[in-house]
């Protein structure tokens, strides 16, 4: 890498270590886990999801995923029920509280970390527009899925770059 490259680098990871801790005190503050909290982040009101894909997208063996819903489920955030098209295939939807709580999750997620403030508008806007190429490229080297609050971002920065 160069100098430059090993900068921005340090940087990102610097941020994103910050980022990380924000979204631990985040899922404590709502008494959630991380992985109960990006479930939840992770589904769309009205469209259950096969458990499957879930697994898939939090990158947890089915029997962790198990234990996660079966906590988001006895807190009435999420119900299991069989697939309409098989059913050898469980799926999770939110209930109106998981909606709720799902709201409120990427509201304080997505809200920048103070600070972030410290650039005006036309830094912020290249900022973007550079973190969205380079997470296009992440994405797509890795092939996991981004989050849905997150793939409005991630076709913009397909169509940018």
């Amino acid at each position: 890498m160069t100098d430059a490259r090993d900068r921005a680098w340090r940087a990102f990871t610097d941020l994103a270590e910050v980022q990380r801790r924000r979204v631990l005190a985040i899922a404590r503050d709502l008494d959630l886990s991380p992985p109960q909290m990006w479930a939840l982040r992770y589904l769309e009101p009205g469209r259950p999801r096969p458990m499957g894909e879930l697994t898939t997208a939090l990158v947890c063996e089915s029997s962790n995923l198990t234990g996660i819903c079966d906590r988001l489920e006895a807190r009435g955030l999420v119900v299991r029920r069989p697939s309409e098209t098989d059913r050898r295939v469980r799926t999770l939807d939110l209930t109106p509280a998981g909606v709720r709580l799902r709201q409120r999750i990427i509201r304080r997620v997505g809200d920048p970390a103070e600070g972030f403030d410290a650039l005006d508008l036309d830094e912020v806007e290249r900022l973007a527009g550079l973190l969205e190429r380079v997470a296009a490229s992440v994405v797509a080297a890795d092939g996991l899925p981004l989050p849905p609050a997150d793939r409005r971002t991630r076709r913009r920065a397909v169509d940018v770059g």
